[in-house]
């Protein structure tokens, strides 16, 4: 199981790996090599890969922290971000943000996704931006035993619903 960059290493790592893993969940992976693969939007594809990219090899900010939290989708730009309690630790942490660029160097295929034998709970929040709904989307209209689950919230939607996330958890993990 992962969560955004989590995600997306875990999908990585299930591709290459399938016969070491039981069950795949996937909270909102950047896996924009998935973008690429369907052609997705080309310009919006490059804005966000230009975002991602520019926090790379350099000091975040807490003006970077917060675009990534709106990028991300913890609120729209008028959110108070310092005023949540998650602040002070978000902006201990924000340099582990200048790997981000790093996702766009990864390269795959969907036949790898097609030849995935296990099942695969892929999870987006209800109001994902349109990047985020395509990848999810794709792994589960490409993936054999794929099954979405829309949560409310934002991009923290299976930590905001963690009563609904354990029973459906509980549930891929008996198949």
């Amino acid at each position: 199981a992962g969560w955004s960059y989590g995600a997306h290493v875990t999908l990585a790592f299930a591709l290459e790996y399938p016969e070491r893993i039981r069950t795949l969940t996937l909270i909102e992976p950047p896996a924009v090599w998935i973008m690429r693969e369907t052609g997705w939007n080309p310009p919006e594809r490059a804005r966000i890969e230009a975002f991602d990219r520019g926090m790379t090899g350099r000091e975040l900010t807490a003006d970077d922290l917060k675009a990534f939290l709106v990028r991300a989708g913890f609120g729209p730009p008028e959110t108070d971000f310092e005023a949540l309690p998650t602040w002070p630790s978000w902006l201990a942490h924000r340099q582990a943000l200048a790997i981000n660029g790093t996702i766009w160097d990864y390269r795959d295929t969907l036949d790898r996704l097609r030849e995935l034998r296990v099942p695969v709970l892929a999870i987006l929040r209800t109001e994902s931006p349109d990047s985020f709904k395509s990848i999810v989307e794709t792994i589960v209209t490409t993936a054999p035993s794929a099954t979405l689950l829309e949560l409310p919230g934002n991009h923290a939607c299976h930590l905001q619903n963690p009563d609904r996330l354990l029973f459906e958890l509980e549930a891929h993990l008996d198949t």
